[in-house]
Formats: C-alpha cells, sequence, structure tokens
C-alpha cells in the first residue's frame, strides 16, 4: 500500500502530496492500494470510486475517521478499510444505525463531469 497526505499538509514528494500521483504511482508500480488521508475522500465521496475501480484497494486514516458519521459515509462509498483511534465507538456507531447517511453524496444532478470524473480520466489516460 502506497501511503499519501493527499493534498492535506506540504510534504516535498508529489506522490505523496497529491492523491493523483499517489494513485497513478500505486497503480504503476502494481501496489495493493493506497492509504490516504480522510479529508479529501469524505469531501469527495467518489473518490473512493475513482480508486476502486482502477482496482486498488482504498484506505483512509485521520482523525476524521472517529467520526461515525464521517466512517460511514466512507463505508457507503465503498472504502476497504479505515484506520481509527477508538475501534470501539466506530463500530458501535456503524452498528447501532444512529449515525445514518442522508444519502446525498454531493454528486451533481445535472449529469455535468465532476472534478473526480477528470481526476479519473487523467489518471487512465497515463
Amino acid at each position: 500500500l502506497f501511503l499519501t497526505d493527499a493534498g492535506c499538509s506540504p510534504v516535498g514528494d508529489i506522490r505523496a502530496s497529491s492523491l493523483q500521483e499517489a494513485i497513478r504511482f500505486a497503480s504503476r508500480w502494481n501496489l495493493l492500494g493506497i492509504v490516504s488521508a480522510a479529508e479529501p475522500l469524505i469531501n469527495s465521496p467518489r473518490l473512493v470510486k475513482v480508486v476502486k475501480e482502477i482496482g486498488l484497494v482504498c484506505v483512509s486514516y485521520g482523525v476524521l475517521n472517529n467520526d461515525p458519521l464521517m466512517v460511514q459515509r466512507q463505508v457507503k462509498e465503498g472504502i476497504d478499510a479505515v484506520i481509527v483511534d477508538s475501534v470501539l465507538a466506530i463500530r458501535k456507531g456503524l452498528t447501532s444505525g444512529e449515525s445514518a447517511v442522508d444519502g446525498s453524496n454531493g454528486s451533481p444532478t445535472n449529469g455535468s463531469p465532476t472534478s473526480e470524473d477528470s481526476l479519473k480520466l487523467d489518471i487512465e489516460a497515463k
């Protein structure tokens, strides 16, 4: 698995500072997948599907993963694993049904391409 900060904080290696480059690198070198900061996957949930459609495993980490609602949003999109601080709290949140996701995933209703679509096309082209 390739670990990336996905642009959440400045780092010197482009592969670690760009989700797009991390996906491209992991795919090119036949790695199992990526471990990304949770923030971009929560802000744009379709990115999980972008990673998975390329054939990579998608895992996330970060403080946002300590909120059952944020984890549930990622699970809904098909994330393979989340790294959390409190496994019991997240497990309870996911199994209790109290933190149901509202069903909106931020996808456009007019059918226009999104930044996730552009990311996928750019990665596949290279």
